[in-house]
């Protein structure tokens, strides 16, 4: 079955072409014979006679029959009176399938992102510089007093360091008297606030490759392919 083009001659200003629906066919895109539904690329503004602009855009089932009997609503449209073309604005095309190792990509479906934030479970391992502030500490002074020891342990009354005396090294009595500040004692802080400085400001970054665009189009007038 074959869909005869209006012209003879559908110029493409690039050679670069992508086969959409016959693999090994040598007319994809060409300028004479198309086949219906191959996708093809070209630098110029607008697509050639007898291709449409693969943009998406929605058309009438009764104006393109070949092209819906090959299209279907795969990429939109209700089915009884529209249907949608291909969208490849932004996009690059690939394989459908799913590849060894590779994640499945069934015919007509969309996937990837210009830009990705990275979550905390994605990121490396790392640290961060982390700071201490010790609360502050208190100068401490312990005293005796001058006067003779009444106990040799300590009690409720006699509850300070004293001098000794005997019998049994008495060196605790009752607080009073002459108090002397002993040496060699000091003290410091304990506890504290630790603070982790926050590093990122959780910006989006690209994950697209250099690339160029280009107008593409696909094949509305030309050869019906047939199954192999």
């Amino acid at each position: 079955m074959k869909f005869r083009l209006k012209s003879c001659c559908y110029m493409l200003a690039s050679g670069l072409t992508l086969v959409a629906v016959s693999p090994g066919a040598m007319a994809t895109c060409s300028a004479d014979s198309p086949y219906i539904g191959s996708v093809c690329f070209t630098a110029a503004a607008y697509c050639p006679m007898g291709y449409l602009a693969a943009e998406g855009q929605t058309i009438q089932i009764n104006s393109y029959q070949a092209l819906y009997s090959l299209l279907g609503t795969r990429y939109g449209g209700d089915g009884r009176a529209t249907f949608q073309l291909p969208d490849l604005r932004g996009r690059s095309p690939i394989g459908q399938g799913q590849g060894p190792g590779l994640t499945d990509a069934p015919m007509g479906s969309t996937r990837g992102n210009e830009k990705v934030t990275l979550t905390v479970a994605q990121m490396p391992l790392h640290s961060h510089l982390a700071t201490l502030s010790p609360t502050p500490g208190t100068t401490v002074v312990v005293n005796a007093t001058e006067n003779a020891g009444v106990s040799a342990a300590p009690s409720a009354a006699n509850n300070q360091l004293a001098a000794a005396s005997t019998p049994a090294a008495r060196i605790y009595a009752p607080a009073g008297g002459t108090q002397v500040p002993l040496g060699g004692v000091s003290g410091g802080g304990s506890g504290g606030t630790i603070t982790v400085q926050p590093n990122g400001s959780s910006q989006p970054f690209d994950t697209i490759p250099p690339q160029i665009a280009l107008k593409a189009c696909i094949a509305s007038l030309g050869i019906y392919p047939t199954r192999d």
